[in-house]
């Protein structure tokens, strides 16, 4: 007996609903680490962020006033709607040719209900010279004189 049936068997349909089943799953985890990836980025940058927003504290302070900090700082920023803790630590060259030179550390990890990780999600190393005051200064622009030229029939 032949039959002219067009359509799927039950079993046809069972095994493409049982290989949708195992794909599915392997699909959102891979998805997810893709997810928590992107995250981990995100949060990377915005500790690069903190970092540098600190360092360049440190560079205007010791532009304007010729301070560079000696003891270690630590303190909280909030960037992004989130609250980082950082540490910067610096240290000056022993060489007597780099005498005004020092190597500042920025250390910025996540704040955790005031519990510092001992982790930093990211370190920014630089090196900095102490400003000078003397160097900094520049000759005073020549103010044009306001004073109205007289009239010839003015002058004595």
């Amino acid at each position: 007996m032949q039959t002219n049936s067009k359509g799927f068997t039950l079993i046809e349909v069972m095994v493409a609903v049982a290989i949708i089943a195992i794909a599915l799953p392997s699909l959102l985890v891979v998805m997810m680490g893709h997810i928590d990836g992107s995250a981990w980025l995100r949060d990377k940058l915005q500790a690069q962020w903190v970092a540098e927003n600190q360092l360049t504290e440190i560079r205007i302070r010791n532009h304007h006033s010729g301070e560079v900090p000696v003891a270690e700082q630590t303190g909280e920023e909030e960037l992004a709607g989130r609250k980082w803790q950082w540490r910067t630590q610096a240290k000056a060259f022993e060489q007597l040719e780099f005498s005004d030179m020092y190597g500042i550390e920025v250390a910025v990890w996540y704040a955790k209900d005031n519990i510092k990780d001992d982790t930093p999600l990211i370190t920014l190393v630089a090196i900095m010279q102490r400003s000078n005051k003397q160097s900094i200064r520049r000759p005073a622009a020549e103010v044009p004189s306001t004073e109205v030229p007289k009239s010839p029939e003015e002058s004595p």
